[in-house]
């Protein structure tokens, strides 16, 4: 038994006009994402999955971050499919951001609980 995917008959036609995403970065449109402050791990490795795959402006990004920041790096963002801890550590490797994720991260995020 198999599974039929039903589409629309505009889809069958071979000439007919496919719409595109729209362009432009999902940042612009979620950037709560991007932040280290929320989401967790799965969140963050989707992130950095999007920028570095799937924007068309990653370039720019990364451009715009050196220009922005030419001795320092950002703060507790995923900027250009990099993270940046609290601290503005680059996280490079996917175990650098589990153990983000499992120690600094829920460290900070208790202290911020704590203060409120």
């Amino acid at each position: 038994m198999g599974t039929h995917i039903s589409r629309p008959a505009a889809d069958l036609r071979p000439n007919a006009p496919r719409t595109q995403p729209p362009l432009g970065p999902a940042c612009k449109a979620d950037p709560e994402s991007w932040s280290l402050d929320h989401g967790g791990l799965p969140d963050w490795l989707r992130a950095i999955r999007i920028c570095v795959t799937g924007c068309p402006l990653v370039q720019q990004c990364w451009e715009a971050r050196n220009r922005l920041y030419p001795n320092e790096h950002p703060v507790g963002v995923i900027w250009a499919g990099t993270a940046y801890t609290d601290t503005g550590e680059p996280l490079l490797t996917q175990q650098a951001l589990v153990e983000y994720a499992s120690d600094g991260n829920c460290r900070r995020r208790q202290r911020r609980t704590v203060a409120a």
